[in-house]
């Protein structure tokens, strides 16, 4: 009997994606750097993280690359 495969619950999925934008939102403003600054670094943190935690760590294709649904939701967190 073959097992199914892991998957990660898809608010687990986006709420993860939220605090690595959010972490990235924070360097950038704390080093001062202008909205589109943070907005970058924010994006590429959410971008990055997600991908190091489903490709190298869970061998899947991260779903930022795949899923439409999770490009919007890292610059919610770029408000100042």
């Amino acid at each position: 009997m073959l097992q199914p495969e892991f998957q990660i619950p898809p608010l687990f999925a986006y709420f993860a994606l939220f605090l690595w934008a959010l972490s990235g939102a924070i360097v950038g403003m704390h080093k001062r750097y202008d909205l589109a600054g943070v907005f970058v670094i924010a994006l590429l943190a959410s971008t990055g993280g997600s991908t190091l935690r489903d490709g190298l760590l869970l061998q899947t294709m991260p779903p930022v690359l795949t899923n439409g649904c999770c490009s919007p939701t890292s610059p919610c967190s770029c408000g100042r």
